[in-house]
């Protein structure tokens, strides 16, 4: 979950990394399994996300913020990024820092976009925008 959504699930306040591993923990204790709590929403420079395992284990993954308007689907990208690691065979704590990195480069490629109106989106193939470019033209 990322903040706004833990507070809901564990009823408390979420400020800093200390009310981050609280609420992970409480997590972890209520649903029995490992928990990867997202931190871009808080204060400060850093976006730090943090890991509370089933064994009691807290890891941080902290980086700068990127200022982009294009951040819409950013949880569910990382969250199933996650799971294609796992599935790939990599232990929890990899596949947690492949799948960031992923989507750390996708927010990086999209942050210039300019859909819609409003978050627009990540966007998840940086190499391939001339050939999408030819692609839409050809096809509209």
């Amino acid at each position: 979950p990322n903040i706004d959504e833990a507070k809901v699930l564990t009823g408390k306040s979420i400020h800093n990394i200390q009310d981050m591993q609280a609420a992970a923990k409480m997590l972890t204790d209520d649903y029995h399994t490992s928990i990867l709590l997202k931190g871009g929403h808080l204060e400060g420079d850093n976006m730090c996300d943090l890991l509370h395992t089933s064994e009691s284990i807290y890891h941080i993954y902290e980086e700068k913020k990127i200022e982009s308007h294009n951040l819409h689907g950013t949880g569910c990208t990382l969250s199933s990024a996650i799971a294609t690691y796992l599935a790939k065979g990599y232990p929890m704590r990899e596949s947690i820092q492949h799948a960031k990195t992923y989507t750390t480069q996708a927010i990086i490629a999209g942050k210039e976009l300019n859909v819609g109106h409003g978050n627009g989106p990540l966007w998840h193939f940086p190499d391939s925008v001339a050939q999408m470019c030819t692609f839409c033209a050809v096809v509209s």
